[in-house]
């Protein structure tokens, strides 16, 4: 089965049996999906929320700095999944959470956040490399 995001209206498709079903409808429309490394949640830039695999539990993710009008320009997994991280580039931050969807902490980023691998981010400004690992 896959799950696929069309404008406002998210919906399930099984290959074997054929159907089709919506999951929910959500005000916002969802631009970017990223299913973890060990396929236990997928993550959205779409209202502050994650979904548990395979059943599709949804949990909104809980911190002030968060609201509707943020915009999460990039999300990154790392340790196999064990965190994940989203960028919210135009307040120049990035936060961090855990698999089970608690809050970590928040990164203030001073350039571009890049994915190396499973393991090391890196950001880059005029003076200084930063490397992030978990």
């Amino acid at each position: 089965a896959i799950s696929y995001f069309l404008q406002k209206k998210s919906q399930l498709h099984n290959f074997k049996t054929g159907i089709t079903e919506t999951l929910f409808i959500q005000k916002n429309t969802i631009d970017k999906v990223k299913i973890s490394p060990d396929c236990k949640y997928l993550v959205t830039d779409c209202d502050n929320t994650v979904w548990s695999l395979p059943e599709l539990k949804k949990t909104k993710l809980q911190h002030p700095i968060l609201d509707e009008k943020k915009h999460v320009s990039d999300i990154f997994f790392m340790n196999e999944g064990d965190l994940f991280i989203q960028i919210i580039k135009v307040e120049e931050f990035a936060l961090v959470w855990d698999r089970n969807f608690s809050f970590q902490k928040m990164i203030k980023l001073d350039g571009k956040l890049e994915y190396h691998s499973s393991k090391y981010l890196t950001s880059r400004n005029k003076s200084e490399i930063i490397i992030y690992t978990q």
